[in-house]
C-alpha cells in the first residue's frame, strides 16, 4: 500500500479474531535484527521486472479466468480444468474447432477423470488424443452414437488406441435414427404389451417409460432416444383419439 513498516509486536485476539498491537519498537535492532554482511543490497529496477512478468506463462487464475469468460464455464469447472497444466493443455485442444465447450468440460471431468483415477495414470498416459476425443463428441452430436453407447467406445479408446469410428463400427454401436425402422420396433412394443397400453390409456402414465424402455431393449439400446419419444408419444395419442372417437 506505500506505507511505512511500523516495528510493532502483535497478539491474536481469539475472542475478537483480529490482531492487536502489544508493544512497538522504535528500531529493528531492538529486535536483535541487523544486516547480513555476506549479502549486498538488491535492486530491482522496473523495466527487469516487467521483462520477467512478460515471459511468465499463463498462471493457473489468469486461466480459470479466460476459461470461465471464453467457454462459458463455471468457477467450480475451470478450477478443475485448470489444476494441472496439461489437462487444461488437453481441454483447449478438444474445443480448437469443437464449439460445444460445455459438453467438452462435462466430458473431460466426468469420463476422462474417471478413467484417470481408475487406472492411476496422469492424463497423457490415456490413449486417446484430443483431436479423437473430439471426433468422439461429434459422432454424439451427429447422433451416430448415443451418450451411453459413446461411454463403452471412450473406454475402448483409453484401453486399445483405436479411434472412436473403429470401435463404433467394430462393436456395431451405431445409433439407430432411422424413423421408420423406430417406428416399426415403437409398433411391434404397443402390439406385443397390450395389457400395459391398457393401464397407460387408463390414466397410468407412468407406463410410459415401460415403452421406451422396451423399445430401447428391442433397438439393443441403439435406438436414438429422442426420436423413439416422438414416434412413441405420436403413436399413443392416435390410439387414445381413435378409442376416444
Amino acid at each position: 500500500k506505500g506505507e511505512s513498516v511500523r516495528h510493532e509486536t502483535l497478539l491474536w485476539d481469539e475472542a475478537k479474531q483480529e490482531c492487536r498491537v502489544m508493544r512497538s519498537k522504535e528500531e529493528s535492532a531492538d529486535y536483535r535484527y541487523f544486516p547480513e554482511p555476506d549479502l549486498p543490497l538488491l535492486a530491482l529496477d522496473d523495466k527487469w521486472i516487467e521483462e520477467i512478468q512478460k515471459s511468465l506463462p499463463e498462471l493457473p487464475d489468469a486461466k480459470m479466468k479466460r476459461f470461465r469468460e471464453q467457454y462459458g464455464l463455471s468457477g467450480y469447472e475451470s478450477s478443475l480444468l485448470c489444476a494441472e497444466k496439461n489437462i487444461s493443455l488437453f481441454y483447449e485442444n478438444v474445443v480448437d474447432g469443437y464449439s460445444n465447450y460445455k459438453n467438452a468440460a462435462n466430458w473431460v471431468l466426468g469420463e476422462v477423470f474417471r478413467e484417470m483415477k481408475e487406472r492411476n495414470v496422469e492424463i497423457d498416459d490415456l490413449k486417446i488424443s484430443a483431436e479423437g476425443f473430439r471426433e468422439l463428441l461429434v459422432s454424439i452430436d451427429n447422433d451416430e452414437v448415443s451418450p451411453s453407447s459413446a461411454k463403452i467406445v471412450f473406454a475402448g479408446m483409453t484401453e486399445t488406441g483405436k479411434s472412436s469410428r473403429e470401435i463404433i463400427k467394430a462393436e456395431g454401436l451405431t445409433q439407430v435414427s432411422n424413423e421408420a425402422e423406430i417406428e416399426t420396433m415403437v409398433r411391434q412394443v404397443l402390439r406385443e404389451n397390450p395389457v400395459q397400453l391398457e393401464q397407460y390409456l387408463d390414466g397410468k402414465n407412468k407406463i410410459y417409460g415401460y415403452f421406451v424402455g422396451q423399445v430401447m431393449r428391442l433397438s439393443g439400446g441403439k435406438a436414438n432416444p429422442g426420436i423413439v419419444n416422438r414416434i412413441l408419444k405420436k403413436a399413443l395419442n392416435e390410439i387414445k383419439d381413435r378409442n376416444d372417437e
